[in-house]
This record gives structure tokens, sequence and C-alpha cells, in this order.
């Protein structure tokens, strides 16, 4: 038994250094929205801004929702 539960923290402790030492979460580099739009032309996609919605309409947001049209959809961007 006592081999068992070694053996299951050695694997854990590996997969745990495995995924922490993989991409990071967050972006390497701030990305405003133009290039948002920008890289999303360049992958075929029709895109537009159609304005904004402010925090007070959102409630829990602390920027402008930025909307943005993509293709026949709507996504709303918030820039930090």
């Amino acid at each position: 038994m006592r081999r068992v539960l070694v053996a299951a923290s050695l694997v854990l402790s590996y997969l745990l250094l495995a995924v922490s030492c993989g991409s990071p979460v967050a972006p390497t580099s701030s990305t405003t929205l133009d290039q948002f739009v920008q890289a999303l032309r360049q992958q075929g996609l029709s895109v537009s801004l159609a304005g904004q919605i402010s925090p007070e309409v959102n409630g829990f947001f602390s920027v402008p929702a930025q909307q943005v049209r993509v293709n026949s959809g709507q996504v709303n961007a918030f820039v930090y």
C-alpha cells in the first residue's frame, strides 16, 4: 500500500511540474482592439466595430465593452 502511495505522489508531482512549465495563461504582449480586429480579418472573417457598452450597464466590468461584429455574430471585447 505504501508503494502505491509513493508512486502516486511521484506521478502527481511530475504532472504538476509538467503542467506548470507549459505556456503562460496570460498573453505575453498587450494587444489593442485594432490588433484583435486585424487578426480576425487575417483569418478571413468579416469584422466591424459596432460601438461600446458602458461599465454601468454591464455592472461587473470596470471598462466599457467594445462591440465587435464578426461575420453574423457579435462579440464583446474588454480591453484592460
